[in-house]
């Protein structure tokens, strides 16, 4: 019976191919991160357009009143880059919300062929 040696220039592959198989899982999961807190960040949006929208006609308040109520539905996202503009009108009240969303990973240059700022507008 012949035995075969390890050849030498085999030493290093399974180093290799882990670094390989460990960089594509975690692009997969932070990519998967990112994209989760794009939905969260477009469910957010939608419900403070909504809120302002609410406040503006049930409670009957002046748009800078509708407005903040809008903002204070943002919970976790920054903002600074939230605008938030409410009209009224006579029987009607139109609350638009845009967020510019910024991804975290490299990953999210891929991404923004998304469409990275959001807007949601309800009457």
């Amino acid at each position: 019976m012949t035995y075969r040696t390890p050849l030498k220039d085999e030493r290093g592959t399974t180093l290799v191919e882990f670094t390989v198989v460990l960089t594509i899982l975690l692009a997969l999961t932070f990519g998967m991160i990112d994209f989760a807190r794009y939905v969260y960040a477009i469910s957010v949006v939608r419900a403070a357009a909504q809120e302002g929208a609410r406040a503006g006609l049930v409670l009957t308040v002046d748009e800078a009143t509708a407005a903040t109520a809008a903002k204070d539905k943002m919970i976790a996202l920054d903002l600074d880059r939230a605008v938030v503009q409410v009209q009224k009108g006579a029987e009607i009240v139109a609350a638009t919300v845009t967020y510019q969303f910024e991804f975290l990973t490299p990953l999210g240059s891929v991404a923004s062929l998304l469409k990275p700022t959001m807007d949601d507008a309800f009457s």
